[in-house]
């Protein structure tokens, strides 16, 4: 079943709150975005790859029994509106994962929408051990999926992802990576490769599953399966 945007639902001028609605599974998943804070720059709203891989997952991504009780991992949550609509496809263990100044906003949402669901909200820092050890204390070493969505802005952050996604994951670990490439400060063609795959190629074997958008600004979601 697709995942409906129903509009924008409230705007809190005061504190400078939004809220944007999408129908999901019979259900209305309320997504609240930070329309201006300094301490979150980013991470308070909604991207375009982040509401399409919720759709893509929600509409035409992978076979129910790839998600059905498996443990799930957002990174870079932000709102998370794909990690939410992962959890209700999975109804197993969801943990969603941020810095720390973002994470008020991701308790808030994951609390409205996946209330009666096995949810976790921690820190992470992808260059913090202690963000992973701390995480795999409290929730277990290794995750099924791995979702990810505009993460790869900067050219920088391929290499601060490597060893979280190395600890994370095992053989048959999936991860799903959401990206819309930054055309800028470039005046070459538009790049449509895994910008993950030089750093993790040795671990993980990558492919294309769909593009959308403009020639050169599309969104790409790649499927990256860690070998055995």
């Amino acid at each position: 079943m697709p995942l409906g945007a129903c509009g924008q639902n409230g705007h809190d001028e005061s504190n400078e709150h939004c809220f944007r609605c999408f129908a999901f599974h019979g259900r209305l998943l309320r997504i609240r975005e930070e329309i201006s804070s300094a301490d979150m720059p980013t991470g308070g709203r909604l991207w375009d790859a982040g509401i399409f891989l919720a759709h893509w997952l929600a509409s035409f991504g992978p076979e129910p029994v790839e998600f059905k009780g498996k443990a799930i991992l957002e990174l870079g949550s932000g709102c998370g509106l794909p990690g939410i609509v992962a959890a209700h496809l999975s109804g197993g263990k969801a943990v969603f994962t941020d810095r720390r100044a973002v994470l008020p906003l991701v308790k808030h949402n994951v609390a409205v929408n996946c209330p009666n669901l096995n949810t976790h909200v921690l820190e992470l820092d992808w260059v913090m051990e202690e963000h992973r050890q701390s995480i795999s204390k409290q929730c277990g070493h290794a995750f099924d999926v791995i979702l990810m969505s505009d993460l790869l802005y900067s050219s920088a952050a391929p290499a601060k992802l490597k060893n979280t996604l190395l600890f994370f994951s095992r053989p048959g670990t999936t991860v799903f990576l959401a990206h819309k490439p930054r055309m800028e400060n470039s005046s070459g063609p538009a790049v449509f490769e895994n910008p993950l795959e030089t750093s993790l190629g040795p671990w993980f074997d990558s492919s294309c599953l769909l593009s959308f958008g403009p020639d050169r600004s599309p969104i790409h979601i790649f499927r990256m399966d860690r070998r055995g």
